[in-house]
């Protein structure tokens, strides 16, 4: 069998031979033309893959002089508290549907442009009976939360992990800014926010 290689040269019909050239030069203009777009799209490839992966602006956020809500969780215990964000870099503690505390105070820091809040709460409690043996006494505990910074929608919201004194990690915690809603909520008999009574 005679091989021959096929090109536009050795063909003899007219009407195959222009086929040959219309599907040669299509396919030249082809790969030329995917070339350039790959190549002209480098430049966007690159920015992209640049881009820190907060590209929200969270260092834009403001977290001082703010009312958050703390859900925190730890084993099956779960409850949720109000604070006040200071612009002092204190914490405020307010009202619970947990356990009640008697006195407590915190502080908090952001870190890492924003995206990170840390937070110390050290709350006390009291217990006992004076008529027993033991009487009354009271107790403090200490918990240091660490969470991520997120938007949601146009609210601040922070999740994280809760540790104890020996930075052991006990449980979970969410946080969310309350603060437009808070100031919604009047009472019109006293003219004072109704949740501020748990300050």
């Amino acid at each position: 069998m005679n091989n021959r290689r096929l090109t536009s040269r050795n063909i003899s019909s007219p009407i195959t031979k222009a086929m040959l050239d219309m599907i040669l030069l299509s396919l030249l203009f082809f790969g030329v033309y995917h070339v350039s777009a790959f190549q002209s799209s480098l430049p966007a490839v690159r920015k992209a893959t640049t881009m820190p992966y907060y590209s929200f602006q969270l260092h834009d956020v403001r977290f001082e002089n703010k009312y958050f809500q703390l859900e925190e969780m730890e084993d099956k215990d779960r409850c949720t508290t109000e604070l006040f964000l200071r612009a002092d870099r204190r914490v405020q503690i307010g009202i619970t549907d947990g356990p009640r505390h008697s006195d407590g105070v915190g502080t908090w820091e952001v870190q890492e442009g924003g995206t990170i809040l840390k937070m110390t709460l050290v709350r006390k409690f009291n217990a006992g009976d004076k008529k027993t043996d033991m009487g009354e006494f009271s107790y403090d505990i200490r918990r240091n939360f660490e969470g991520s910074v997120t938007l949601i929608g146009n609210l601040v919201g922070i999740e994280g992990c809760t540790r104890a004194e020996a930075n052991q990690e006990i449980g979970y915690f969410t946080m969310i800014d309350t603060t437009e809603d808070r100031e919604k909520n009047i009472d019109t008999a006293g003219g004072q926010s109704i949740a501020s009574r748990g300050f």
